[in-house]
């Protein structure tokens, strides 16, 4: 009798939320508030891209529709345009650059929010199994810290490689127009594709960086 009443009250004790199921929930609680949060910045930072990628082909079009009496509208070309332009150009390559890093960095943060809620339900997942409760029938979300990967080909890095290809054609056309006698096209195109390799190899080095950081501490 004695025996089976020391077992209820272990039982009963194991039961009981104590200090670090109330710090897990909390812990759960804001990672995964954070991790809403970097989702909702990632594609605010997005709409935000697209308004600015917007500008100098908005640009060009009143460039290319305002009418010139020195140089008629139908002379002007896309290699003929004032170098003005192609600061604008230039600029806005640059800064979506700047942009798409801080996105990838965003796109980090949410995938490190994820890895931590799939590790506190799988602590609570491990405590259910303690005390005798099956809950693998019931999660449908990932256990696994390791998962998500940081670096995935999936939609993000398609939507990092459109990036690329924007930024890095802005980047080689605006330098284009405003070296034109010092850059021919070939070296042009030359440049915009390692453009785009070094953007994605930017995020290929952020996600190694990143894992690595993690396995470290």
């Amino acid at each position: 009798m004695c025996e089976y009443l020391y077992i209820r009250i272990d039982i009963m004790e194991i039961s009981e939320k104590n200090v670090n199921d109330e710090f897990m929930l909390k812990e759960y609680e804001s990672i995964a508030a954070a991790h809403f949060d970097s989702q909702d910045g990632l594609r605010q930072q997005f709409r935000f891209y697209l308004l600015i990628a917007a500008v100098p082909l908005t640009v060009l079009g009143l460039v290319l529709r305002e009418p010139s009496q020195a140089i008629p509208v139908r002379q002007i070309g896309l290699l003929d345009l004032p170098p003005f332009l192609g600061l604008v150009f230039l600029g806005i390559g640059l800064l979506g650059t700047l942009m798409l890093l801080s996105m990838i960095n965003t796109a980090l943060d949410a995938t490190l929010y994820a890895r931590t809620v799939n590790g506190i339900r799988n602590y609570f997942a491990n405590r259910a199994e303690t005390l005798g409760a099956d809950l693998a029938p019931y999660l449908k979300m990932p256990r696994n810290m390791d998962q998500p990967k940081y670096f995935h080909i999936r939609a993000f890095f398609w939507q990092v490689v459109m990036l690329g290809f924007i930024n890095a054609g802005y980047v080689a056309f605006g330098a284009l127009t405003i070296w034109r006698q010092y850059i021919s096209v070939c070296c042009a195109l030359s440049g915009c594709t390692l453009w785009v390799l070094w953007q994605v190899g930017a995020y290929l080095l952020f996600s190694y960086r990143r894992q690595q950081k993690e396995i470290s501490t």
